[in-house]
């Protein structure tokens, strides 16, 4: 799964050779999902057939441009307001894309194709194909909006939750595109979580505290758990009412607090052991979870 989401980096400078990246997750360790942002000048993009689900979501639009594209034959426009949702599966050659205007943040979401197949056994009555998802532009839907959202709030801003969050919302998008924008979702039926009872419940909690610095994941988790991660991460939430990565986020918090407090261990270094990819996104997320830079943490205890 990693070297397939690492294949993503690049997937975005093929398809889009013309558009400036503004942010990227390469880099910050997701797996099962990868997301990029650009701006995307006026003009057409090449012919492309991708090898992945894509979700292209408009963080900023007034409606003054829009997008035709063309896709297996297939003709679509739509104007680009701020929310507005494009689908593209994987195999469908996209022949023809048209920006008529200057576009701001847009954001790429890219889900490997076995993520269905794999999600589809635990959770349906029969798998579901990444290919099956409908090819579509303008798409309404609030929670596929919502989820985007979260993994745009996340590429823009990193916390020491953020692979279990990005975990997390690789499952959630799937299941959501899987159960409402297929071509057939009649086979679909939702199965009931197992419980998460106080002993593996603690068995969780215990390897958290364990492996606070380790590059936790949602499947390391669910595997301590016994339970599928779609599955752990619902009976998680409901068992502790937060979600997993903000458990562990505030965890490493805690964490990062004692080693600011001992004095021995540098910034940079409690940055990387806390999760996250750089000094300055530790910085900005310990300030808004303490009111104050590490330093002056530091300084006063």
């Amino acid at each position: 799964m990693r070297d397939e989401v690492a294949a993503f980096t690049g997937h975005g400078e093929w398809k889009f050779p013309d558009a400036g990246l503004l942010a990227t997750s390469a880099g910050r360790g997701w797996s099962g999902i990868a997301a990029e942002m650009r701006n995307h000048p006026a003009g057409e993009i090449p012919d492309i057939v991708s090898e992945h689900l894509e979700i292209t979501l408009a963080l900023a639009g007034d409606g003054s441009a829009t997008v035709t594209r063309r896709g297996d034959g297939e003709r679509q426009e739509a104007r680009v307001r701020t929310g507005a949702l494009w689908l593209c599966p994987p195999s469908v050659r996209e022949d023809s894309i048209r920006i008529s205007g200057d576009l701001s943040r847009i954001l790429h979401i890219y889900l490997p194709a076995d993520r269905f197949g794999d999600l589809g056994g635990r959770l349906a009555s029969r798998r579901v194909a990444a290919s099956s998802i409908r090819y579509a532009s303008d798409v309404d839907d609030q929670v596929l909006l919502g989820l985007g959202m979260a993994l745009s709030a996340e590429l823009a801003e990193e916390t020491s939750g953020g692979r279990l969050l990005t975990d997390c919302l690789s499952l959630a998008l799937t299941a959501r595109l899987a159960s409402v924008h297929a071509g057939d979702v009649s086979a679909w039926a939702d199965a009931a979580p197992g419980g998460l009872d106080p002993r593996r419940l603690q068995r969780v909690l215990d390897f958290i505290e364990d492996n606070i610095e380790a590059a936790l994941g949602v499947e390391d988790l669910a595997a301590i758990a016994c339970l599928s991660p779609f599955h752990f991460a619902r009976a998680f939430k409901a068992a502790m009412g937060v979600p997993p990565h903000r458990y562990v986020a505030g965890r490493r918090m805690s964490r990062a607090k004692s080693l600011l407090a001992g004095g021995a261990v540098p910034v940079a270094e409690i940055a990387y052991r806390c999760g996250f990819s750089s000094v300055s996104s530790f910085g900005r997320a310990f300030k808004r979870a303490s009111g104050v830079s590490p330093a002056a943490y530091a300084a006063l205890n």
